[in-house]
C-alpha cells in the first residue's frame, strides 16, 4: 500500500526533472524546429506523467489484476 501511495510523488518528480531539462531547448535554441519539438516533447512527457498518476490507478481499480491485489488485504 505504501508503494502505491508514494509512486505518484516519484512519477511527478521524474517528469518535472525531464520536462525542466527539455524546456531549455525551447528557450535556448536558435533553430525553430528544435524549439517546436522541445515544446511537443515536454507536452508529451507531461501528459504521460499525468496519465501515469491518474489513469493507471483508475484502470487498476477497475480491472483488479491478481498480481497487485493478491497481497493486499480486503477492506470490505
Amino acid at each position: 500500500r505504501r508503494a502505491i501511495s508514494t509512486t505518484g510523488m516519484a512519477v511527478t518528480f521524474t517528469a518535472a526533472c525531464l520536462v525542466g531539462g527539455i524546456i531549455f531547448w525551447y528557450l535556448l535554441s536558435s533553430i525553430r524546429f528544435q524549439g517546436e519539438m522541445a515544446i511537443l516533447l515536454s507536452l508529451l512527457m507531461f501528459l504521460n506523467a499525468l496519465m501515469a498518476v491518474v489513469l493507471v490507478p483508475a484502470i487498476f481499480s477497475l480491472i483488479r489484476p491478481r498480481f497487485v491485489f493478491a497481497t493486499l488485504p480486503n477492506k470490505g
